[in-house]
């Protein structure tokens, strides 16, 4: 045995030539060995160190032995969420029916798999009569059981949408289409999930907000248990999913299905500037850079390591809401996209309004049985005053345009089902040549005496929304159509 003393303490060691431990200040040292080849192995003392060891202070500068740097609580607020109601409770009264119809074909009993069961029980007993010719025409019936079982369950459990749509109905829903096929083509295109507000920029890079999003997924397809003549979109949100019919929206979530007018709907956008921490779109703007961890004055944050540069994306948020519960918000990597989906959906709103309103006119028409007009010619209803009134908001700026024109057909042929286009074309050819050997005053004077007679029986609304359509057709409104409409719409209102 022996005992060796240094600066550090006491240290005793015994053993035999060959094998020897050792034990100190320092822990156990273990030597075995002999003729000139040694292995030592030192044993730490662990008490002594866990005696030493400071307690790690909490603050935020990153730890040294962790990947990800330190981000203290309480730099971003609470997460506050983005969704839409359940859809069960977004009913249109105008849909209703609709609804009524979708659910109780969801409720009905399939027939496909009771024909399955019965063709396996029924190919079982085939084949334990070892005929091969019975057992192939066994097989031969019950595919052709079960393949017809399969589409009576699909038509017995699809509602029917047979669409004939006219021009300005047809148009506004081709470009809601595009649109939205647009956004299937963007680079990016997320639906927000949830955002909260941040207290402390320098950790969340320079950001005001913290924005939760998952990709947005677009299609063209049927809505569930629906069959239709048109290719529908659809935008999936995360627990809801929007089919875009030419008359109403249908909303699934889950089990439960929903619908609301157009007319409902309010659809804001505004460019955002987005730190993305992702990969960058093919088709974005980027407007400038910033740092994971950033100094107030734009500088990186020294104290962490990996600090690296991030760019800043232009893009555009598109929010969509309504009284009836809707609130989703979308992300797209274009920006500037969204006036075409607005344009779009603000012209549904005004075909359909016009459709219904002349619909409206035509049931109360039949119900009070007006005696047979002209099929050519209806010079003393109130459709032929009312093109009169049009043409004469065409022609006021003395700037004919095809817009307009083409304005006119389409809202006539909703109004009057009955009317051709060749017969619009020469009633509006005649007002232009009358128009020119009157004069404009003659004309807005015969113009304005016929209002009344096409604002009465509650009309008013009609004739307004047909003016303010034709007004704005080639995409000016000029100060002498202006202020007919405005004369048109006084005269309008005192009528009873």
């Amino acid at each position: 045995m022996r005992f060796n003393l240094s600066k550090s303490g006491i240290g005793v060691s015994t053993g035999i030539p060959g094998f020897r431990i050792g034990m100190g200040p320092r822990g156990t040292q273990i030597s075995i060995g002999k003729g000139g080849f040694y292995y030592r192995q030192t044993i730490a003392n662990t008490r002594r160190k866990n005696v030493e060891q400071k307690p790690i202070s909490i603050r935020p500068t990153p730890q040294p032995t962790s990947s990800q740097p330190y981000i203290p609580p309480h730099t971003v607020g609470t997460a506050e969420e983005i969704g839409s109601s359940c859809a069960s409770e977004m009913v249109d009264t105008s849909s209703e029916s609709l609804l009524a119809e979708i659910k109780s074909k969801k409720t009905r009993t399939l027939v496909w798999p009771f024909s399955v069961i019965f063709s396996i029980l029924l190919l079982g007993l085939a084949t334990s009569t070892e005929s091969g010719i019975l057992t192939v025409f066994v097989a031969i019936l019950a595919t052709a059981t079960i393949t017809a079982a399969y589409w009576y369950d699909q038509l017995k459990k699809s509602v029917i949408l047979m669409y004939d749509l006219d021009t300005p109905t047809a148009e506004s829903f081709q470009t809601v289409y595009n649109t939205i096929n647009e956004f299937r083509r963007c680079g990016g295109k997320w639906t927000l999930t949830s955002t909260a507000q941040v207290y402390d920029g320098k950790y969340h890079a320079g950001a005001s907000n913290l924005i939760s999003r998952q990709p947005l997924h677009i299609s063209f397809a049927e809505p569930p248990y629906v069959k239709t003549n048109l290719t529908v979109p659809a935008l999936q949100f995360r627990n809801h999913t929007f089919y875009f019919l030419p008359d109403y929206i249908l909303i699934y979530s889950g089990s439960n299905v929903g619908a609301i007018s157009y007319s409902s709907i309010t659809i804001e956008s505004h460019i955002s500037s987005f730190i993305e921490e992702g990969s960058v779109p093919f088709d974005t703007k980027v407007i400038g850079r910033t740092w994971r961890f950033v100094n107030k004055n734009g500088s990186p944050d020294r104290r962490f390591n990996n600090n690296r540069e991030i760019p800043i994306c232009e893009y555009e948020n598109i929010k969509l809401t309504s009284s009836h519960g809707i609130n989703e918000e979308i992300q797209v990597s274009r920006a500037g996209i969204s006036k075409t989906l607005i344009h779009g959906i603000e012209t549904m709103k005004s075909s359909i309004a016009i459709a219904n309103e002349a619909e409206k006119f035509r049931q109360i028409a039949a119900q009070q049985q007006p005696p047979p007009r002209p099929r050519h010619s209806p010079q003393s209803t109130w459709q032929s005053s009312l093109v009169q009134i049009l043409c004469c908001v065409m022609v006021i700026d003395k700037q004919i345009s095809s817009a307009e024109r083409q304005k006119i057909y389409s809202l006539m042929m909703s109004v009057d089902k009955t009317t051709k286009p060749h017969e619009l074309d020469h009633i509006i050819s005649d007002f232009i040549e009358r128009a020119k050997q009157m004069g404009m005053t003659k004309v807005i004077h015969d113009c304005l005496n016929r209002v009344p007679e096409v604002a009465t029986n509650g009309r008013g609304n009609l004739l307004l929304k047909c003016v303010r359509e034709v007004a704005k057709a080639d995409g000016k409104i000029s100060s002498r159509e202006k202020e007919l409409c405005e004369r048109i719409e006084r005269l309008a209102m005192n009528t009873v």
